[in-house]
């Protein structure tokens, strides 16, 4: 057996993980891009044996491949995800996203790329995409899938036009049993890809408009993804410039809270942005305004967690393992955030006498007021366990359920101390 054909048994015998690695891939995507409000379509797939026949022949005839090991080192794209944009703007979002979410091993490919000596000269840039080689972080898998860590994906970022266009392109130009393309079909593809690019500056021109229908007052929102084009036409105002792509951050549970609260249209969203601070990269505006909506109201705290429990309950994937120490995690969170809001209703009463009946405008400015009896020990301390709060509300980092538990009894002492001196007054 020579070495093509024995690479090419192996690859039969393993196609399954290599689907497997694929899907797990797609859909950690798609949560991030459903949860930044970014439309696509995300697809994956394990190459085809006949197709990757078909390249690991043609590549031969200039590789001389020697062994196997040879043959995977030169062809890494086995398992692939394909996300067709419908906004070729959200690239560079997206490129931030896959670079947070995944480990890459090597930096990101742009397309288009310098081609040597092409047998037609073109007149358009041809394919314009983004192509990244990542490896899943095991800290996302399930124990029985941590063995595809190691496994390398190719993920494909263009536009859904784009897509279609370099699929047909491909098929016609580099599968080698198709035959030399004339002259006339040469133009024509190139025509084709010129026909595209112009399609891409209407997909803007069309995403440039419904931001702007979304910023009339009458508009409810109907979806996650006309709240996140709400925010950064807004945001865009704002700064007098477009927005950095990660200044906008998760959006799906800011739609959710706002719809339950029957608040999803943007006048309510326009009060809350003029509260707004510029440190986007420590706080995403996303962040900054459920932080508005629950500190304007602390009964908002459990219409916010049975929103965010809906959407871990359609996470998919679930490990028993796992269900069983969510169990318990959910128990010690909901423990620390009972304490917590008692503590922050008795900080805000205090801060609001220290400003003579004023009410501060953010739970911050609260707390600094209302702490100021404190040490300064345990005015640290204080902060340190509002900093566990913000990391439970955003779901940015959850504690073991140990540590939780101890935090709650720290939330319980502050309760104790703080009251005892307002009743003493």
């Amino acid at each position: 057996m020579n070495v093509i054909d024995e690479f090419l048994t192996g690859y039969r015998r393993e196609m399954d993980d290599y689907e497997q690695v694929a899907r797990i891939t797609s859909d950690q995507v798609k949560v991030q891009l459903g949860s930044a409000g970014i439309r696509a379509i995300i697809t994956d797939r394990a190459k085809s044996l006949d197709r990757l026949a078909a390249k690991v022949r043609y590549r031969d005839k200039e590789k001389k491949y020697g062994s196997v090991r040879e043959i995977q080192d030169d062809i890494v794209d086995l398992a692939g995800v394909r996300i067709a944009l419908y906004f070729p703007k959200d690239r560079e979002e997206v490129g931030r996203i896959i670079s947070s979410q995944f480990d890459l091993t090597r930096a990101p490919k742009v397309f288009p790329k310098k081609r040597v000596k092409p047998s037609y000269e073109k007149r358009f840039d041809g394919y314009r995409a983004m192509h990244y080689r990542v490896k899943l972080r095991p800290e996302t898998l399930q124990e029985a899938h941590r063995r595809y860590a190691d496994s390398v994906v190719e993920i494909q970022v263009a536009s859904v036009l784009m897509h279609a266009w370099a699929e047909v392109e491909h098929d016609l130009v580099y599968k080698p049993f198709q035959g030399r393309l004339s002259e006339e079909e040469y133009a024509i593809l190139d025509e084709l890809n010129g026909l595209v690019l112009a399609g891409e500056i209407s997909l803007e021109r069309l995403q440039a408009a419904m931001e702007r229908r979304l910023s009339q007052d009458e508009v409810v929102f109907a979806s996650h993804f006309d709240l996140a084009g709400y925010l950064h036409s807004k945001l865009s105002e704002k700064l007098g410039e477009a927005p950095p792509e990660w200044a906008i951050g998760s959006v799906d549970l800011l739609f959710d809270l706002m719809r339950e609260l029957d608040i999803a249209h943007p006048d309510k969203a326009e009060e809350l942005i003029v509260d707004l601070h510029e440190h986007y990269e420590k706080r995403p505006v996303s962040e900054q305004l459920i932080d508005l909506l629950l500190e304007q109201d602390q009964r908002r705290y459990d219409v916010y967690y049975k929103v965010r429990q809906r959407r871990e309950n359609a996470r998919l994937y679930a490990d028993p393992m796992l269900i069983e120490k969510g169990t318990e995690q959910e128990a010690a969170i909901g423990d620390f955030m009972t304490k917590w809001i008692q503590l922050e209703m008795i900080l805000r009463e205090r801060g609001k006498a220290a400003q003579g009946g004023k009410q501060s405008k953010t739970l911050k400015r609260a707390i600094f007021l209302g702490a100021q009896s404190l040490s300064q020990k345990d005015a640290a301390r204080l902060g340190q366990l509002r900093h566990i709060r913000n990391n439970l509300v955003h779901g940015i980092e959850i504690p073991e359920p140990p540590y939780l538990r101890a935090a709650a009894k720290d939330v319980e002492s502050f309760i104790d101390v703080l009251g005892s001196e307002d009743d003493r007054k």
